[in-house]
């Protein structure tokens, strides 16, 4: 969806965009036994991974109005990142 700018202003309109990011290698162990992610299928998962990393991150970013780093704290330990920042 944020690939296409116009579609990064509509989600903008909709509230704030929140990315949710790990590292590379915490998303290859989350992802290294999954069957369901066409684009990370075929050879070599890794690089697959990362390459789409190095081409999505910087697109990513510039979209989002607030990042997390869920490469060491919990799914609930995020939640808690996004409630403080957006002060609810």
């Amino acid at each position: 969806m944020v690939l296409r700018e116009e579609n990064v202003k509509m989600l903008k309109e909709l509230g704030p965009l929140i990315l949710l990011t790990s590292s590379l290698e915490v998303i290859y162990q989350r992802l290294k036994d999954s069957s369901h992610r066409p684009l990370i299928e075929e050879g070599d998962k890794l690089e697959n991974i990362k390459n789409i990393l190095e081409k999505r991150n910087p697109i990513y970013g510039k979209a989002a109005d607030f990042k997390v780093d869920t490469s060491t704290i919990t799914p609930e330990q995020a939640v808690e990142e996004i409630i403080k920042w957006l002060g609810i």
